[in-house]
């Protein structure tokens, strides 16, 4: 049985651009996440021990931002799905970064990528 955890707006704060004014200050930034996972054990188990575990994975989404400074926001949605696929039993991860100073004229910039667990295994 196949199914989606998701997190919408999870709120993290990291050093990302490649402006200098980027380079002093933490932004914060938007994940929205989407989990593609077999729930066949969770759902007969009822056990947080078999679930994805969203908590973890918003911990593992600041965790990961906190590593270093990322110049592109490609490079952190990269590094976030990476992250998740290499620590949850999940099938596929989209992931979208939302940069709330990217545009004067805009509410956020995204970027947005999808991974599978077999592209990932395959880097």
């Amino acid at each position: 049985m196949k199914g989606t955890v998701g997190i919408e707006n999870l709120k993290i704060t990291c050093f990302v651009g490649v402006y200098p004014e980027e380079k002093l200050a933490k932004q914060e930034l938007l994940i929205d996440l989407k989990l593609q996972a077999d729930f066949s054990t969770s759902a007969q188990s009822d056990s947080l021990q078999d679930a994805i575990d969203y908590d973890k994975i918003a911990e593992l989404c600041q965790a990961t931002a906190s590593l270093k400074h990322y110049h592109l926001i490609e490079t952190l949605v990269n590094a976030v799905a990476d992250a998740i696929l290499q620590n949850f039993p999940v099938d596929e991860v989209w992931v979208r970064v939302k940069k709330l100073q990217g545009l004067a004229q805009a509410q956020y910039a995204y970027v947005e990528l999808t991974k599978t667990q077999s592209e990932w295994l395959g880097h």
